[in-house]
């Protein structure tokens, strides 16, 4: 990506940026800040909206605050620190969303791990990132406890009953009382809900942005084998702040997101829980994408406004055989990525939602949106492409060039590779 440096990317772009939607500036000002700061500068403007909601429980912005603190004073009580790498194996529930601030206070690093790993594929990415600490659900202990004390010396259990009204978390209790059996002791701990009162709003370490690295983000690439993108705290907020200025300004601030795409996946952590709490809106959590019936009720009572998404999950959602008895009027923007986006597919949604539906693209690499579509309800060429990844976001600039050297640069409308240069590709 340094070779970016050597062309004069610039002469093309001046031709694209004729393009861009008239709100998009090509480039902004982004913050030298890190993320818990970011924040807090986030929950003095919304103390008291909704942050964060979740199966019927709803946490404001003032009380998450106080939520990451104490779980950030928690982990640094045994021993979290700077630099620390710690792994991170959850699914969409509101202990992601304050373990992640927290570790974030403390300049720690999240290894982030997908819950459906195997247990080789966790010992890997343990050993690899040489994380010895992990945080995750009292569910999986069955299988985390087998890497105590070898593999791992120190466990976080949660439960997702501390965060569900009464009456449900007594039913999933209910539910789960064949888990393996957690004897809690120094090194193996619960990680309980705690609401007191806790008002520091500075970060417990110093963090310089540009260069600590906040997230440890396992790709497969093109080689199939698990490499981690090394992704700073500055990577991170430029790409959140090139996501709210890509929106229309309807959308850019205090709107609600329906948070489905899994936050282990950088993509879902980006575009559905940090881009959106960074700018004031609500997140509805859905701790299982595959249940289309728990989401289309979700959405027919919350009313999400936006949504982003992936392809077989739009899919999913129109071909539900009930579809028709809910209603998805009151979402208004989807974007689109992981994976191509079929034309049919696309049109399709639309019309079921009355949304707009447009593409983008991106790389754990960068953090990891490079591209969107102009969120237009038109279809004219000066506007969004159907069936393209769109243009870059601010401040990212692009080039292509040929396969077999990787310098020559290529004429419009030939294929070659994709080169990125910004300020959310990776360290």
């Amino acid at each position: 990506m340094a070779l970016l440096d050597t062309f004069n990317y610039r002469a093309q772009d001046d031709v694209l940026s004729k393009n861009y939607p008239p709100w998009v500036r090509r480039t902004i000002e982004i913050p030298v800040i890190n993320i818990y700061s970011a924040f807090i500068e986030s929950e003095k403007k919304y103390s008291k909206n909704a942050a964060v909601e979740f199966m019927g429980t709803s946490i404001t912005y003032e009380d998450l605050k106080n939520e990451i603190n104490n779980t950030a004073d928690l982990l640094n009580s045994h021993g979290i620190k700077k630099g620390d790498r710690v792994a991170v194996m959850l699914p969409n529930v509101p202990q992601y969303v304050i373990v992640f601030f927290a570790l974030m206070s403390l300049g720690a690093i999240i290894v982030q791990l997908n819950p459906l790993y195997t247990e080789r594929e966790i010992i890997d990415e343990l050993q690899d990132s040489e994380s010895d600490t992990i945080i995750t659900l009292d569910e999986f202990s069955g299988k985390i406890l087998k890497f105590y004390p070898k593999k791992i010396k120190r466990i976080f259990f949660a439960g997702i009953g501390d965060y569900l009204p009464p009456i449900i978390s007594w039913i999933y209790k209910l539910s789960r009382r064949n888990l393996t059996r957690v004897n809690f002791n120094e090194n193996i701990i619960r990680l309980k809900r705690n609401k007191n009162l806790n008002s520091r709003e500075t970060p417990l370490n110093n963090i310089d942005p540009e260069n600590d690295p906040a997230l440890f983000q396992y790709t497969g690439g093109t080689t199939g084998v698990p490499k981690a993108a090394v992704l700073t705290h500055y990577n991170l907020i430029a790409n959140a702040y090139q996501i709210r200025e890509w929106l229309p300004d309807e959308f850019k601030y205090n709107i609600s997101f329906l948070s489905s795409i899994p936050f282990f996946h950088v993509y879902g952590m980006m575009t559905a829980m940090l881009s959106p709490l960074l700018s004031g809106s609500k997140i509805i959590l859905i701790p299982d994408p595959r249940d289309i019936k728990m989401t289309l009720k979700i959405i027919n009572k919350s009313k999400p406004t936006a949504f982003p998404g992936i392809p077989t999950l739009y899919h999913s959602i129109m071909n539900y055989k009930d579809v028709s008895k809910y209603n998805l009027r009151d979402i208004r923007v989807c974007i689109s990525g992981a994976m191509p986006l079929p034309v049919e597919l696309q049109k399709d949604f639309e019309k079921i939602t009355g949304a707009v539906v447009v593409e983008g693209y991106g790389l754990s690499e960068t953090s990891p949106v490079a591209n969107i579509n102009p969120i237009v309800s038109d279809n004219d060429i000066t506007h969004r492409r159907i069936g393209s990844v769109g243009m870059p976001v601010p401040d990212t600039y692009e080039k292509i060039v040929s396969i077999d050297d990787g310098i020559t640069e290529m004429p419009i409308g030939s294929p070659g590779e994709l080169l990125i240069k910004g300020p959310q590709v990776m360290k």
